[in-house]
């Protein structure tokens, strides 16, 4: 799975929002068929249980705050923890999804940011901003970004900034103040860290649809993000591409989750099943082949550090 070959050393990324919040007027079914069925994706049983994925990207794995018997079932949040405990405990001869980025802890009776970084490779550094600007229906929902510093291990040394975010589902005033709240995010987490060889990742359930034509909010948030490393000339590509007429519909008929990563330093390499740029996951129940692991799909991109 992973290689240290002519084009760079190889990282495979999944982003998904697997659909386990607590708090919607319609609540998710089958969260715990939907949680088991999700995490036997990530290994692969013909290989000893080896990882797909290098790092996997979550939204919507929210944690309630419960109090006395007031509250909600957080046991599928549960499962994907015993299962990192569970990949700490195999052997060292691969690696494992044993490092784990969390949410801060939800205060009571709201929901955590739902956001949850599963990594081979170690977790050095972990930040959770809550967004100050959200929907009055946002309330219990604390979202925001999860940073996380990841130590690639190899033999340049690179280390892997990764922003795992979910934006507000409503008001389209409240996601313009979000942008920009991750950008200022961005830019203060890196500022120590800024450098012509510089890898980032940005990544989640945005809630803008980039395929839209009613509104400039994709725009807006490119624009932001390419504010960010400006000084060393590197802009923030998204994987789908730059035609966002070709974009994937990732939720319903819009495009709404997106991987962008810096341009100069990080490069997309063709998936070896299909190679294409990326992939999209559709994955279904395992018990039950016509239930959906989400309502939103996955995105599957390897990426290569540039030498």
């Amino acid at each position: 799975m992973l290689s240290q070959e002519d084009q760079g050393f190889k990282i495979n990324i999944l982003t998904h929002n697997i659909w386990l919040t607590n708090t919607s007027t319609f609540m998710p079914p089958n969260k715990i068929e939907r949680t088991k069925s999700f995490l036997s994706y990530l290994i692969d049983k013909k290989k000893n249980n080896k990882p797909v994925f290098d790092i996997v990207l979550l939204q919507e794995v929210f944690e309630f705050g419960n109090v006395g018997w007031l509250g909600f079932d957080n046991s599928s949040k549960e499962l994907i923890l015993k299962f990192v405990k569970e990949q700490n405990e195999l052997t060292d001869n691969f690696k494992s999804l044993r490092y784990v980025a969390e949410s801060d802890k939800p205060k009571p009776m709201c929901q955590d940011s739902g956001l949850m970084i599963l990594s081979t490779y170690p977790i050095i550094k972990r930040v959770n901003y809550i967004f100050s600007n959200y929907s009055l229906v946002e309330f219990v929902n604390a979202k925001g970004v999860l940073y996380s510093v990841i130590d690639l291990q190899n033999d340049n040394g690179d280390v892997l900034h990764v922003f795992d975010t979910h934006f507000d589902a409503h008001n389209p005033s409240n996601k313009i103040l979000q942008i920009k709240e991750l950008t200022n995010f961005m830019k203060e987490m890196l500022f120590n860290s800024i450098s012509s060889n510089i890898k980032v990742i940005v990544t989640g359930d945005f809630n803008i649809d980039s395929k839209s034509k009613e509104d400039n909010l994709y725009s807006e948030l490119l624009n932001n993000l390419n504010t960010i490393l400006s000084k060393e000339d590197i802009n923030f590509v998204d994987v789908f591409g730059n035609d966002t007429s070709t974009h994937v519909e990732t939720h319903r008929n819009m495009c709404l989750d997106h991987i962008f990563i810096t341009e100069k330093t990080l490069k997309q390499c063709p998936l070896p099943e299909s190679n294409k740029a990326y992939g999209i996951i559709e994955w279904k129940c395992i018990e039950n082949t016509k239930d959906p692991v989400s309502d939103h799909l996955g995105i599957h991109v390897c990426l290569s550090t540039q030498k």
